[in-house]
């Protein structure tokens, strides 16, 4: 039996939206939530908490929303097909450095979620979060034909 992808996809936003009625700090908080906005078009999620959050939220396996975000372009895929990648990350006066294993969601699977189920009039503000001007290049290769993240979700150079 094939799965319907665009209904897993409509149920991963609507558990997401409910969660973020019952405590906005799941998102957009760094540090905090398992996903923060870092540019207009994605936001970085930490891995693996955002996937087992938002199956469990859901009520489905984390694989089986981890292949509904990767088959309707939602979670972007690197060169050799992993979503994962490590980047630092900084936030946060005096500032905070963590190394995360991320994914990219597209901001637009996130702010539906939140326009549709979660009592959002407008899309989330991006985050007081960026990623270390060390690993932009290691980033550009992760997105490699696709649209990278935007130049200001990197810290700037010193």
């Amino acid at each position: 039996m094939m799965k319907n992808y665009t209904e897993i996809l409509d149920r991963l936003q609507k558990g997401l939206g409910k969660a973020y009625l019952e405590s906005p700090l799941i998102l957009g908080v760094p540090g905090v939530s398992v996903a923060v906005k870092i540019d207009p078009h994605y936001y970085l999620c930490v891995m693996p908490a955002f996937l087992s959050r938002l199956a469990e939220l859901s009520g489905m396996f984390p694989d089986t929303a981890e292949q509904a975000l990767i088959r309707t372009g939602s979670l972007i895929t690197g060169v050799h097909g992993s979503h994962l990648t490590q980047v630092t990350v900084v936030w946060g006066s005096p500032p905070i450095s963590r190394r995360v294993n991320a994914s990219f969601v597209l901001a637009e699977f996130v702010d539906r979620a939140l326009r549709l189920y979660g009592n959002q009039l407008t899309p989330m503000s991006v985050a007081d979060l960026r990623i270390t001007t060390d690993d932009q290049e290691a980033v550009a290769k992760f997105f490699d034909t696709k649209t990278c993240v935007d130049k200001t979700a990197f810290t700037q150079p010193v």
